[in-house]
């Protein structure tokens, strides 16, 4: 599943054309467009909300679902390896999920603790 594909889904109106598109953020509300989400990369970022999220990072946030249960479901609804789906994951690896903290440092996820696990690279 594709970062677009998502978002679209979702209800956003994602711009045509490749890099970073303005959008109106899903996660509050927006008279003018206060994210932006690159198609090329599949990254999301909301300057207002300081959400930083690639596609899977955005199925956790919405569904509260862990790493592999989020790419599962990408995958599932999109089919593998499409736009902003990339990698692979087995049981026990310990994943980046495109997010940071309020620092700035990247975060990642183990799947081998509890998906609430977090560690600062």
């Amino acid at each position: 599943m594709g970062i677009r594909e998502y978002l679209e889904g979702q209800g956003v109106t994602v711009p045509h054309g490749s890099g970073w598109r303005p959008i109106k953020c899903p996660y509050h509300s927006d008279r003018t467009a206060s994210a932006s989400v690159n198609t090329t990369t599949g990254k999301f970022h909301c300057f207002a909300c300081d959400i930083h999220e690639d596609v899977i990072g955005l199925i956790q946030r919405d569904t509260g679902v862990g790493y592999v249960e989020a790419r599962q479901k990408a995958e599932s609804e999109y089919g593998e390896g499409g736009e902003g789906v990339s990698g692979q994951s087995e049981p026990g690896d310990s994943l980046f999920v495109g997010s940071r903290d309020k620092r700035g440092n990247r975060v990642q996820v183990s799947t081998r603790r509890s998906a609430g696990w977090r560690e600062r690279l």
